[in-house]
């Protein structure tokens, strides 16, 4: 239910956009909360409900049917991030074309690291690094690790997996994780999977391109994994629907 929620508001985001109809990181509802609940095989209490829930996790804020979303600009000195390789790899093994990291905050000052890497041929021997692999190799320790609540987003159908990190730096402090992998139209799966995958397209006479997406943010205490999770769901969410349609199939598929 909250997917579906989720996905269709971000649908109207980027139509009413793409039609100059939104203001101020928002815009108006065209429907109402029954209309609504047709429109995703609910009731209007569920859909309500799911819509306050959404608003207490800071996602949207609402004022009648009136839709905003949190505010996000990148700082202009962006935080040190760890890096998307594991920091052995020789110029042949480099598994990314281009990589990009910003740091976002929003009006209430929180921060959240974003780091994507894309790679246009993705190998048996040579593909995306999971951030698993790569924050142990440059001094974290992996705490807690586990899939994800799949994250809607605009120009999918289907919520995008997810999977969801809480690492501890030798130094001290906390940094939670989560990420998402797209090799070709996969999403998630072990490495025994992407293999497999990339032994199939390649039957085909295709070698599919690699995009991770991973957004983090640093804790001092690891009770904020939680409420970090949450707040980076939504984020990820947000910049899938900011990106112009036609380089969204970089993120999505």
């Amino acid at each position: 239910a909250r997917a579906r929620i989720a996905h269709i508001l971000c649908e109207f985001a980027v139509r009413l956009e793409s039609r100059g109809l939104t203001t101020d990181h928002g815009f108006e509802l065209p429907m109402t909360q029954e209309q609504l609940a047709d429109a995703t095989g609910l009731t209007s209490v569920h859909v309500n409900r799911v819509l306050k829930s959404l608003e207490a996790e800071g996602l949207i804020s609402r004022k009648r049917r009136q839709i905003h979303f949190s505010d996000w600009r990148a700082l202009q000195d962006s935080v040190a991030q760890v890096d998307v390789s594991q920091g052995v790899e020789t110029v042949q093994e480099q598994p990314y074309d281009q990589t990009v990291m910003r740091t976002y905050v929003n009006s209430r000052g929180d921060q959240i690291m974003l780091a994507l890497a894309w790679g246009e041929r993705q190998r048996q021997d040579v593909k995306v690094h999971r951030p698993e692999v790569c924050y142990p190799a440059q001094g974290y320790f992996v705490r807690r690790i586990g899939d994800g609540r799949p994250v809607p987003t605009a120009g999918r159908a289907e919520p995008v997996p997810t999977t969801q990190l809480l690492t501890e730096a030798r130094g001290g402090g906390y940094e939670a994780v989560r990420y998402w992998i797209r090799i070709g139209t996969q999403y998630g799966g072990d490495g025994m999977a992407a293999r497999w995958y990339i032994l199939n397209e390649g039957f085909q006479g295709r070698i599919p391109d690699g995009m991770l997406v991973r957004a983090s943010q640093r804790l001092t205490s690891a009770e904020g994994a939680a409420q970090s999770q949450a707040l980076m769901a939504g984020f990820l969410s947000e910049l899938v629907a900011a990106v112009p349609a036609g380089t969204r199939t970089m993120l999505v598929r």
